[in-house]
Parts: structure tokens; C-alpha cells; sequence
């Protein structure tokens, strides 16, 4: 199939297996410029309207697929994912005041939108996995501060839970959790594991958060999440437990590409001594027997459950591919060894990203992965808890850097530049004064002029940065290489 369609000739040539429709909506031919841009550089559908009507109708009928809508005017759709406001005229005085919409962003210029697109294609597809990967060769010699991908979420996520629960009272637990778990308000931390695995709703609940990676569901679920993980302990031997899963064949063919590699599930991970055989293949659909080898690296929870012994594995569990081998028609075997790889590549994550940021705590080196992984509404309503739930522990001069770069990304400069003000007027009356953090700053200030075509302002403000970062880093520092690479 094309990867343009016309939507106001073709209603139906739309593949029952595609999951990402972009639609653009063009009543006034302001795309003509860039549709070749669209179909080479977007390999999804690109189906274009110019009649509304049309529009609405496709859209009615469309009931799995995921949406993306470019648009120059605002309408309110039910069935869309996400709006991408291609806004020529800078006038989104409309958009903004729309309340309750999915605009993921405010975009002038069309290779701005584009990267926004691809970006958000490429996360959504991501999330639709249960596993995540990474190459662990020769990652001792790269900055992976550079790196943003969900297994690094992963990995960090405990780590920031357990600093964000710790000072909180358990009394402050959000009202729409109670009225889902009654329970959850009057039970002892070490019944955590428990009732975890006796009621289904908690477990799919936090399970389907993790996946998705959704900030709000999981922060309201902190202080239970917290106990959880404290209630997993180091394996003391080693053992084999096993775990059946139904698993697509795209994400089949991305375990057999990573064979070798690192691979974590994302979620709560279970496993038990049932190797009975699983459910028969289909055409999009693989049976799969996870064979996963426990030593002293393993951090989970032993459980006795119908029976048999189970295993419940600490969110960040990291395995290595062993072997991938297909016991018959019906039944792939997928041997896993535990590693610590993990715990080391995220300390490395860390202390690279340190090297560039010094001193951030593991709360803001959090969002900053959040809003590098161009998940940027999450990463806004990450900044927005620390910030009415943790001034008094956190940097808020990095936080309100974040909530700028957050809107940043999304388009919206004039908050951006709000929130940047904001961090550099904390920065410049912090005693001492912290005149290299600021340069950050300067710098980020620099590129909104910059979108806003305010050259002159936006090369004073990148040349104050420029200054100070020679005054207090190496010529061979990142931040040198990087406004050096800008000016030229």
C-alpha cells in the first residue's frame, strides 16, 4: 500500500493489521509543499482530507487503529491519539484555549512536526512490547547519557520510587486509588507481595502502568509499589523456574534479533516449575517457554501458589538471551540467564549523565530520560508532582529546566521560556551563585529565540553561554563541542 492516500477518493484501503493511521486534515492545501517529505520519511499510512465531513466519518469507522491528526484548525475528534497543530500563521490562540484536548504539540515549521511524528510513531510502537532490550558490548566505553530508551526507564524507575516514597505519609494516598482498593489504605508493608498476587485488579493495574509507562497511574500507586519492591530479596541458589507466554511475531522476531543481548519484561515479572506445553501458534501469534536460569543476581520474591513453587521477579530484572530454539510446531523455547548487567549500565547512565549535569538527584535524572524519550506530557506531569509534592527535597531550579524543556519540545515556547526565566532567576540567587548550572539555561533560552526568529537575542543569549561554559568546562567537554558545532 502507498504510503499516501488520498481520504477524500479511498474510505477503505486501509489494512486491518496497521495500528498507526496518520491522518491530515488540509482543507486549505497547506501540506502541498510537503507531501513527498511525508511519504518518504513516514513509512505509516498518510491519508489526506480536505473535506471535513469525509474526515469525520473515516475516523468514526476507525475502532483499533491508532490515530495521529495533523491539522491547521482545531476540531474535536473522540477517536484521535494525538493532534499535531501545524500552526503557519502563529495563531494558536484557539488551540490553547480548548480545553481537555490531545495536542501533543504547536508546530510553524514543517521539519519540527515531522521529527514530533516520527518520535511519537516510534514510542508508540515501542510501548506495544512486552520486553525491552539492549546491546550490552562495548557499553563501558559509550556515554549513555546519549542513550534514552525504556530499558534505562526500567531500570531507574525503583530507584526513583523508593526515593520519592520514602519522606511521604501514606495518609496522602490519592482518593481514586481507595475507591479501587479499598484495601490499599489499611495494610502492613510486608503483606505487599501478597496481596499483590491474590488480587488481579492491583496486578493488572500497576502491570499495564508499567508497560505504558504512565506517570500518573504509577506515582498514585508509589507507596504501595515501594513495599512491594522492599519485600524482594537476592536469590541465595541457583534454580530453574519457567514461564509461558503468547507473545506477537513482531516482538518474536525482536528476541531472536537481540539473541545474546540483554532483555526485560516490563512489568512485574512471574515465573513457576510448570513447564506443561502452551497454547498453539497462529499466523500473529507465537507460544513461547521463557527457561530462566536464577543465581545469586536475582532479586525476586518465593511464593507457593497452586501447588507449585513461584517466583515473582523485582521490576528491573535483567536477563541475557541464551538460546532461542523451536521445540515444535506449537512451542519455541527461549533460555534466559540472570544478569547484573543492569544495575551496572544504570549506574554507568548515571554517573555519565552526572559527568554533564553534576549533582542531579536520581528524581530529575528521571525526567530528563522521560522527556529524551520525547514522551514529553509525561515528562511535564512528572515535573509538575516534584514540584507541588517535593520542593522542599528537590532542586527546583532542575525541575522548572525540565517543565521548560517539556514545553519546549511540545511547541510551547512562551511557557517554555516561563519556566526557563524561572530556573535561571533560582540559579542567579542561590547562594553562591551558580553561574555554570545557568549556562544550561542561557543556552536553552537561546534556541526559543531562536524558533521564534528572534536571531539577534538568540545569538546574545547562546554567546553568555558559550562564555561561561569555556570559563568552566575543558575544550573537549560536550557542552563545548556542542555550542562550537551551533555557531558554525
Amino acid at each position: 500500500m502507498e504510503n499516501k492516500i488520498n481520504g477524500d477518493e479511498q474510505q477503505n484501503d486501509i489494512e486491518s493489521e496497521e495500528t498507526i493511521i496518520i491522518i491530515c486534515f488540509d482543507p486549505n492545501n497547506e501540506f502541498n509543499d510537503h507531501i513527498e517529505d511525508l511519504k518518504q520519511q513516514i513509512n505509516d499510512s498518510v491519508i489526506f482530507y480536505s473535506e471535513l465531513e469525509l474526515c469525520i466519518s473515516f475516523m468514526k469507522s476507525i475502532e483499533n487503529e491508532i490515530i495521529f491528526l495533523i491539522i491547521s484548525q482545531l476540531n474535536n475528534f473522540k477517536q484521535i491519539k494525538n493532534i499535531f497543530l501545524f500552526d503557519i500563521s502563529n495563531n494558536s490562540n484557539e488551540c490553547l484555549s480548548f480545553e481537555d484536548s490531545k495536542i501533543f504539540g504547536i508546530y510553524d515549521k514543517f521539519d519540527l512536526l515531522l521529527t514530533a511524528i516520527t518520535k511519537q510513531i516510534n514510542l508508540i510502537e515501542t510501548k506495544m512490547c512486552q520486553c525491552c532490550f539492549f546491546d550490552q558490548n562495548q557499553y563501558e566505553n559509550k556515554d549513555l547519557s546519549k542513550q534514552s530508551n525504556s530499558f534505562l526507564w526500567h531500570q531507574l524507575f525503583p530507584d526513583v520510587l523508593l526515593h520519592l516514597s520514602s519522606d511521604q505519609q501514606f495518609e496522602n494516598v490519592d482518593q481514586s486509588i481507595l475507591k479501587q482498593f479499598p484495601w490499599i489504605n489499611d495494610y502492613e508493608p510486608n503483606e505487599a507481595v501478597r496481596l499483590f498476587m491474590k488480587y488481579p485488579s492491583i496486578r493488572e493495574t500497576i502491570n499495564k502502568a508499567l508497560k505504558n509507562e504512565d506517570i500518573k497511574q504509577l506515582y498514585m500507586l508509589r507507596y504501595f509499589l515501594s513495599d512491594l519492591i522492599e519485600n524482594l530479596q537476592f536469590g541465595k541458589e541457583n534454580r530453574i523456574v519457567n514461564r509461558r507466554m503468547i507473545i506477537s511475531r513482531s516482538e518474536f522476531n525482536q528476541i531472536q534479533e537481540h539473541n545474546g543481548k540483554l532483555v526485560m519484561m516490563k512489568e512485574f515479572f512471574t515465573a513457576n516449575t510448570d513447564r506443561s506445553s502452551c497454547h498453539a501458534s497462529s499466523t500473529k501469534q507465537i507460544s513461547v517457554l521463557f527457561e530462566i536460569e536464577l543465581n545469586k543476581n536475582s532479586i525476586f520474591a518465593d511464593l507457593e501458589l497452586s501447588n507449585q513453587e513461584t517466583i515473582l521477579f523485582n521490576l528491573n530484572s535483567t536477563f541475557r538471551i541464551d538460546n532461542i530454539q523451536q521445540q515444535n510446531d506449537q512451542l519455541w523455547i527461549i533460555k534466559l540467564i540472570s544478569v547484573n548487567d543492569g544495575q551496572l549500565i544504570k549506574q554507568k547512565y548515571i554517573d555519565d549523565t552526572r559527568r554533564q549535569f553534576q549533582d542531579l538527584s536520581i528524581s530529575i535524572i528521571f525526567g530528563k530520560l522521560i522527556c529524551d524519550m520525547s514522551q514529553w506530557n509525561q515528562s511535564q506531569v512528572y515535573f509538575e508532582y516534584l514540584l507541588n509534592n517535593y520542593s522542599h527535597t528537590e532542586d527546583l531550579a532542575w525541575v522548572e529546566h525540565g517543565l521548560g524543556q517539556a514545553h519546549h519540545w511540545k511547541g510551547e515556547w512562551n511557557e517554555s521560556r516561563i519556566y526557563y526565566d524561572r530556573s535561571y532567576e533560582r540559579m542567579m540567587k542561590n547562594e553562591p551563585v551558580r553561574i555554570k548550572d545557568s549556562a544550561v539555561i542561557l543556552s536553552e533560552i537561546s534556541k526559543i529565540l531562536y524558533l521564534q526568529g528572534q536571531i539577534e537575542e538568540s545569538f546574545y543569549f547562546h554567546q553568555k553561554a558559550l562564555a561561561i561554559h569555556m570559563k568552566y568546562y575543558s575544550p573537549y567537554h560536550p557542552h563545548i563541542a556542542t555550542k562550537h558545532c551551533k555557531l558554525t
